[in-house]
């Protein structure tokens, strides 16, 4: 009896509480776990970091690792889901084990085999889950899904744009090499082309290839191109640059077929690879390449920038100088290009809505100005505006352009019989117009110490000088009659007299200039002719209209 009362007496150890842990929970800080201490977990600082002045850090448990139990199976499963799906896709009965396929369930049209698939196959995957090895999938022949129109035309996926490619060159330039070509850019020839904000250039290219964009590309080996044609240093490099310069320029614009989607970078690009040609390459070849970035110019709409449209708009004002300058200087372009050859112009003076380039101070700082249009600074007449050196060339090339025009407008007037009152009303207007921006120019006339000759106004008011000899040579070989109001020639005499007299006085100064003085500070006519022309500089393209 008593045997069995002491069989049915629970154990002491069953009726003994459980013995509590020697540990603490939770996690034992960082300094104790590196010494194999026990630590007390005290937060913030546990007993024995705060008796030995040492830092207590405490770190949480990492997540565990690994999948979750039965996740892998999940996968392997979709995956052959996947691998009978792409089978019946390229021609395959239907499997099985599934149900007939409707080609409404594959998604939008696709670029791969695996892409834009329908989220729901992996809806179970975990963004910290260890993927093992996929099984292969088979893809030879595999064609993306089309999506049909109403009209029955299958169209596939658009190609990427433009804007986001990245190229590789074949020519690799090493950081240094770099660094010194931009320097040379804006040291040698950036006051001539200032139609890039030097900050921000150096924003963005000092970045990867891979990191900007294709446009960016362009412009960044134009500018290497123009600045090794104005050293010795890298003439080894010169053509190798050019022939990648003008490849990168096909790729993109072959990729390019999205209507708006063009690029600033991308014409300032042409306009440098222009100036490159016009010195180095082909003349001919200059010119094709100019055509190519009057017409971007165009598709922009450059020409209209500041056309009010009545509403507010936050306007990043650097980004729209850089815009009004790349319209000018290809407008400078068009105007030098085709008064040098006597083409018909290609970017019409009338109707520009774009303000004239700023001062380079307040373009440099991006500070907020409101310069004169075009149509205002040349009515200002004697007027001295605060215009900057791009601005005064603008006007000068304009007042040229129109005497170009005039003339060929009399070789049509002479062939099908025009009215001579026609022709001498044009010539007095534009004597008028030409003789108020010289008396302009008069006052910002550079001194007599070459050391202090700016070679912007030098080379304006050089220009101002040959447009009086264009404009005399058209009254010489006019057959019309002298105007009723009895304008006396010795007029038109004196200002040739004049005219001649100064341009052959600023041909010297040129002469005694430095070749890069000209180069660094002069127009874009200038640095494209003085090549052609070393001897002469750029008078001798002037003169050439005078002939």
């Amino acid at each position: 009896m008593a045997a069995a009362q002491t069989g049915c007496t629970p154990s002491p150890s069953r009726l003994s509480p459980p013995r509590p842990s020697r540990q603490q929970p939770g996690r034992a800080c960082e300094e104790c776990r590196r010494k194999k201490l026990r630590c007390d977990r005290q937060q913030p600082q546990c007993g024995y970091c705060e008796d030995n002045g040492v830092e207590c850090d405490f770190v949480a448990p990492p997540r565990p690792r690994g999948p979750k139990r039965g996740h892998m199976k999940l996968l392997h499963s979709k995956i052959a889901t996947l691998e009978k799906r792409i089978i019946q896709l390229n021609g395959g009965g239907p499997c099985p084990d599934e149900g007939p396929f409707d080609l409404q369930d594959w998604p939008a049209p696709t670029i791969g085999p695996l892409d834009n698939l329908d989220p729901c196959l992996f809806s179970a995957m975990s963004d910290n889950a260890m993927v093992g090895p996929v099984l292969p999938v088979p893809t030879m022949g595999l064609s993306p899904p089309e999506s049909v129109t109403k009209d029955g035309l299958a169209m596939g996926a658009p190609p990427p744009s433009s804007l986001s490619m990245s190229y590789s060159p074949e020519l690799q330039i090493s950081t240094l090499m770099r660094a010194d070509l931009d320097q040379l850019f804006f040291d040698r020839a950036y006051a001539s082309v200032p139609i890039l904000h030097p900050r921000r250039y150096a924003n963005w290219a000092s970045k990867l290839p891979s990191n900007i964009l294709l446009s960016q590309q362009c412009l960044q080996y134009a500018i290497w191109t123009l600045a090794s044609a104005l050293t010795a240093q890298f003439e080894h490099i010169r053509e190798p640059l050019y022939k990648e310069t003008r490849k990168m320029l096909e790729i993109l614009e072959a990729n390019n077929d999205n209507a708006g989607s063009e690029c600033i970078e991308h014409a300032q690009a042409w306009i440098l690879v222009t100036i490159y040609e016009l010195m180095r390459v082909q003349y001919r070849r200059g010119w094709m390449s100019a055509g190519r970035a009057f017409r971007l110019v165009q598709l922009m709409r450059l020409n209209e920038i500041d056309y009010s449209t009545g509403m507010e708009e936050e306007k990043d004002l650097i980004e729209m100088e850089e815009k009004r300058r790349t319209f000018w200087v290809a407008y400078l372009l068009d105007r030098f290009i085709n008064m040098h050859n006597g083409w018909p112009l290609t970017l019409s003076d009338e109707g520009v809505c774009t303000r004239l380039p700023c001062l380079e101070d307040d373009f440099q700082s991006g500070q907020e100005t409101v310069t004169d249009f075009l149509s205002e600074a040349i009515a200002s007449g004697s007027q001295v505006g605060s215009f900057s050196p791009l601005a005064e060339t603008v006007i000068l090339a304009t007042i040229c352009g129109r005497i170009m025009s005039h003339q060929q407008r009399s070789t049509v007037e002479r062939t099908y019989g025009g009215a001579p009152q026609q022709f001498w009303e044009r010539h007095q207007r534009l004597e008028t117009i030409l003789s108020q921006r010289i008396q302009a120019l008069s006052l910002k006339a550079p001194p007599s110490d070459l050391a202090f000759v700016d070679p912007v106004l030098l080379f304006t008011d050089m220009m101002a000088q040959a447009a009086v000899l264009f404009l005399d040579k058209i009254m010489q070989t006019s057959t019309f009659e002298r105007d009723g109001n009895g304008t006396p020639i010795e007029k038109y005499e004196s200002h040739l007299v004049s005219a001649a007299h100064k341009i052959v006085i600023q041909a010297k100064m040129v002469q005694s200039l430095s070749f890069f003085k000209v180069c660094r500070k002069g127009s874009v006519l200038a640095m494209s002719f003085c090549y052609r022309h070393p001897e002469w500089y750029v008078i001798k393209s002037f003169l050439q209209l005078t002939r």
